[in-house]
C-alpha cells in the first residue's frame, strides 16, 4: 500500500520483494478536482518489472474535510483490494510503508479479511506525529504482525512510544531530510557526526505542509539536480564496501 511512482525508495523496495516473492502495490489516493486533472498516472493497473502496480482514486471538493476524506480513503481502500483479489489473488501478507494513513488503512483491511500484516516505518516526521496521533497510533502497532525502521533514531522513537519490539533495517543509504522540524545547524550536526557524503540543500527558504502541488515539484526537481551531481561519490562509496 504505498506510491512507488513518487520515489525509488518505493518502486527498489518493492522490486527488490518480487524478485522472490508475488508482489503486487495498491496505491489509493483522495484527490482534489485539480490534482484529479493534472495528475500524470491514470487509475488502472499495469505490469512492470514483477511488480503489479493498481491505482485506486477518489476525488474530494477539499482536503480540509479530513474526517470525510478519511473515509473516503477507506472505501478506496477496500475498492482496490477487491480489484486485486480478482486480478491478482488475495495477499498472504500486507506491508504499509508508514503507520498513518497506510497502516491504519491495513489494519482495517486485516479485520475484514483476516490478512496479517506489517509496518516499516520511515517517516522523516515520525516524532511529530506522534505527537499529535500518539493515540491513533497506538492499535495500529499492537496489532502489527511485525514493526520495522530504517534506521536507529525511528527504531528508538517507536519502542519509546509503543513500549513493541521494532527490527532495525537499515537503508542502504540513510537521508536525514531538512524539513521544517529540523534546522540546517541540526542537520550540519547530525550529518558532520556520521555521514560519509553530505548533501547539502540548495532551497534555504521557508518549508510548509501546506505547499502547492508545483511548489511541491519546483523543490523535487531542485533535490534531483543535487542529487545528480552526488551519484558518481555515492557509487564510490557503495563499491567501497
Amino acid at each position: 500500500m504505498d506510491r512507488p511512482h513518487h520515489g525509488i525508495f518505493f518502486r527498489d523496495h518493492a522490486e527488490a520483494l518480487a524478485k522472490n516473492y508475488s508482489t503486487a502495490v495498491l496505491n489509493c489516493s483522495v484527490l482534489s478536482l485539480k490534482e484529479k486533472r493534472i495528475r500524470f498516472q491514470k487509475d488502472g493497473l499495469f505490469l512492470k518489472n514483477d511488480v503489479f502496480t493498481l491505482f485506486q482514486s477518489s476525488t474530494t471538493l477539499s482536503h480540509r474535510f479530513k474526517k470525510f476524506n478519511s473515509k473516503k480513503l477507506e472505501t478506496v481502500a477496500i475498492r482496490g483490494l477487491k480489484q486485486l483479489e480478482n486480478d491478482w489473488g488475495k495477499p498472504d501478507l500486507i506491508i504499509a510503508q508508514c503507520s498513518l494513513p497506510a497502516g491504519e488503512l491495513a489494519l482495517k483491511i486485516s479485520d475484514q479479511k483476516r490478512i496479517p500484516f506489517g509496518i516499516i516505518e520511515h517517516f522523516s516526521f515520525l516524532s511529530e506525529q506522534i505527537k499529535h496521533e500518539k493515540n491513533r497510533m497506538a492499535p495500529i502497532y499492537n496489532k502489527a504482525a511485525f514493526l520495522c525502521s530504517v534506521n536507529s533514531r525511528l527504531k528508538v522513537l517507536m519502542e519509546e512510544n509503543f513500549k513493541k519490539n521494532v527490527i532495525k533495517i537499515d537503508n542502504v543509504i540513510s537521508i536525514t531530510i531538512r524539513s521544517i522540524y529540523i534546522m540546517l545547524e541540526e542537520l550540519n550536526e547530525v550529518s558532520s557526526s556520521k555521514a560519509d557524503i553530505i548533501i547539502k540543500p540548495q532551497y534555504r527558504g521557508p518549508l510548509s505542509f501546506d505547499m502547492s502541488r508545483e511548489e511541491k515539484i519546483k523543490l523535487i526537481q531542485i533535490g534531483e539536480e543535487e542529487t545528480k551531481k552526488i551519484i558518481p561519490l555515492l557509487k564510490k562509496l557503495i563499491d567501497s564496501y
